[in-house]
């Protein structure tokens, strides 16, 4: 393995890698958060609108049974039975939408008076059940991937957050160790890929072949990864090569 290019105990470009990281998580979740914003909205016009609706629509002998809201057209609908309620009681009610932050919003009124508006309930009624169907269906899947945009980014971050406190768990272990410096990095063999952290390691005297052995233990349980390579830096040894691999051998980039 070489890794020449990539072990370094450089503080500066150390965090010049941890923003890169947070920069790709942040651009990573910007969809969620424009989605997020438009659903607000919408949900900030709908409860204007149904408040307009509770507060205004309740006419003597008239009950409304359904209504419907397009947030992206600015109208609603609503569809009313019992007795016909006249053409100024409904300007009146249009005047009033400003007062609840709807101007501008088309409202449109259908009664059971006539036929034609019966059929307009019922083709009503369809479109408020695939409205509902399709919002249960955005709302799930926001839900899925602002959950795993959560789990990458634990998972990217979950080392460097831990660094500090390991670095002072393993000096009461070992005695001599000054510095630890934590990445991952992608080891690739022949026909497989997979994920290894490396652990850079900085100490006043060379570590024995056992003691990184048991680094490597102790970080496996601890770290809760399986695939680890503890390494020293060029001036602590006198050739360069891992001193304890979690399995096999392959090409390692951080």
């Amino acid at each position: 393995m070489k890794f020449e290019k990539k072990a370094y105990i450089n503080h500066q470009h150390e965090t010049k890698v941890k923003r890169i990281i947070y920069s790709i998580a942040i651009v990573t979740m910007l969809p969620a958060v424009i989605l997020t914003i438009g659903m607000v909205k919408q949900s900030y016009f709908e409860r204007h609108v149904i408040r307009f609706i509770n507060q205004e629509m309740h006419f003597p002998k008239t009950q409304i049974v359904s209504h419907h809201i397009d947030y992206d057209a600015r109208t609603f609908s609503v569809v009313m039975i019992g007795q016909e309620v006249d053409s100024t009681s409904l300007r009146i009610a249009r005047e009033h939408l400003p007062i609840y932050d709807l101007e501008g919003v088309e409202m449109h009124v259908v009664q059971s008076a006539q036929n034609e508006d019966l059929e307009s309930f019922r083709q009503m009624l369809l479109a408020d059940s695939k409205e509902l169907h399709n919002a249960e269906a955005i709302i799930t899947q926001q839900q899925m991937q602002t959950s795993e945009l959560d789990h990458q980014l634990r998972h990217f971050t979950m080392i460097n957050e831990l660094a500090p406190q390991l670095l002072k768990e393993i000096q009461v272990l070992f005695p001599d160790v000054e510095q630890l410096t934590l990445a991952r990095g992608t080891t690739v063999q022949a026909d497989n890929v997979q994920e290894t952290v490396v652990a850079l390691i900085v100490a006043a005297n060379p570590l024995t072949e056992e003691d990184n052995e048991r680094i490597t233990l102790w970080l496996k349980h601890r770290i809760g990864e399986q695939d680890i390579i503890v390494v020293e830096p060029l001036h602590q040894l006198s050739s360069f090569e891992p001193l304890a691999t979690a399995e096999g051998a392959g090409h390692t980039s951080l």
